[in-house]
């Protein structure tokens, strides 16, 4: 590279293999040119036009700067710079001047123009997705293709989880399995899928299963719906615990037992009035069945039933060749500090027709006023709630003063007649263990009814 003698008026700096970077190949020559200096470019590859067009100063460029003839001053006013100063055009600027600041601005605006291109693009490509999505909800199933029903979450007393978005709405999701699994890892799963949650509670608790376990979905495991939809997950509550944390407690006793014990009690605390200890029971007209082994059978449901939703449950009996009077199954409940104890029994009538559930509670004396109250409450909620699961025909809550298993007691105690042997049709329900079922889980709900009130 050759420099070119000094001048005055040269304002162009040589480093190194190219010209200052600053400024395009144009400037450098415009510069040079006032200087009274002749510049030569030389490049590697490309066309010149190309550098021109581009405005763009190349890294590698090279850089010839020879001495040129001397500089001609033309006159002042053959000029447009000349022309343009003393106008007061252009506020004074050369044209290098001026060029350099449009080259800076064009360098300036580069980066927006980028931004916006990209921009462009990726709201291209979101509208491309969209339609995409759009097409492909459109011959998604729903639930109902596979013949289900939602119901409002009002209705069942439910609690809404949702958790799609909008952008999942229309996409087609397979339900996954949730029952047997906790309620809180079913609603997480239901909602990673993109559905949204609806849990309801069971009317009953069912043996077997634990507590707070999903025991129904709908719609049912495998089916496919729109992003969105709503799943109703049925799941067993603990019910057995207060607010407080305390753990209810509840006595069962199964009516009876296989040989009656007639050997006579006072029929309540210092009463002068004697009853047989246990009197026989009575049987089936129809099958011939004992009511202690029927009782017995409804009892054990109840207890599964009851301690499937974590009540603490004793039981009076478990076995029918058992010999435990009124007055001792009356304080087994008292010694549980029980909060409530539900006797077990059939009934029997000279009537052939009669049928259908009737309750009992203490009522009419001194020894159980305290208790009265509560176990009317609680002998509506039974007799309610054996009807409603069974559909037997309902009778009127009785109170009653005569019975020892009520008149012993020192906490709520119900006795609930599950029908009537004297009843061929009846008799031989009971004598199923499909009825026996319907019966024990209503009589638990009927339980869980009361225990909610407390």
């Amino acid at each position: 590279m050759w420099r070119a003698p000094r001048s005055p008026r040269a304002r162009v700096r040589i480093i190194g293999r190219c010209a200052d970077t600053r400024n395009t190949p144009q400037v450098h020559a415009a510069v040079a040119g006032r200087a009274g200096i002749m510049v030569g470019f030389a490049a590697r590859s490309g066309p010149v036009a190309q550098w021109w067009s581009r405005g763009l100063i190349i890294p590698w460029l090279q850089v010839r700067i020879l001495p040129g003839p001397p500089h001609r001053q033309l006159p002042e006013a053959s000029t447009s710079a000349s022309r343009r100063r003393s106008t007061g055009e252009g506020g004074g600027l050369t044209r290098v001047e001026r060029y350099g600041r449009t080259h800076a601005r064009t360098r300036a605006l580069t980066p927006l123009i980028i931004g916006a291109g990209v921009l462009l693009l990726a709201a291209a490509l979101g509208l491309a997705w969209a339609l995409t999505a759009g097409t492909s909800s459109a011959s998604a199933p729903t639930v109902a293709d596979a013949g289900l029903t939602q119901s409002p979450a009002s209705s069942l007393g439910e609690t809404p989880s949702s958790g799609a978005t909008g952008s999942a709405v229309g996409l087609d999701i397979e339900v996954p399995d949730v029952v047997g699994k906790s309620v809180q890892v079913a609603e997480a799963l239901i909602t990673a899928a993109g559905l949204t949650v609806q849990t309801r509670v069971s009317d009953v608790g069912s043996a077997g299963v634990k507590v707070d376990a999903v025991l129904e979905q709908a719609p049912s495991a495998g089916v496919r719906v729109q992003g969105g939809s709503v799943v109703t997950l049925t799941y067993q509550p603990k019910y057995g615990v207060t607010a407080s944390g305390k753990t209810f407690v509840v006595v069962v006793d199964a009516g009876h037992q296989a040989k009656p014990d007639m050997g006579l009690e006072p029929n309540g605390p210092g009463s002068s009035v004697r009853k047989a200890k246990v009197s026989p029971g009575v049987m089936g007209v129809a099958t011939g069945a004992q009511e202690s082994v029927e009782s017995l059978a409804i009892a054990l449901r109840v207890r599964e039933a009851l301690k499937a939703s974590g009540v603490d449950v004793v039981m009076v009996r478990t076995a029918d060749d058992v010999n435990i009077s009124n007055s001792e199954r009356a304080r087994i409940g008292n010694r549980a500090h029980a909060d409530l104890v539900v006797r077990v029994h059939q009934s029997f009538s000279s009537d052939p027709v009669l049928e259908g559930v009737t309750t009992f509670f203490p009522s009419g004396n001194a020894w159980v006023t305290a208790i009265e109250m509560p176990s009317r409450a609680a002998a509506q909620h039974l007799e309610d709630a054996v009807v409603r699961a069974t559909g037997a025909r309902k009778h009127d809550i009785v109170g009653r003063s005569d019975l020892s298993g009520f008149n012993y007691s020192t906490v709520p105690a119900v006795m609930i007649e599950c029908g009537y042997l004297s009843n061929r049709a009846e008799d031989a329900k009971l004598a199923t263990p499909e009825y026996r079922l319907k019966i024990g889980d209503g009589i638990a709900a009927g339980v869980m009814d009361y225990l909610r009130t407390l």
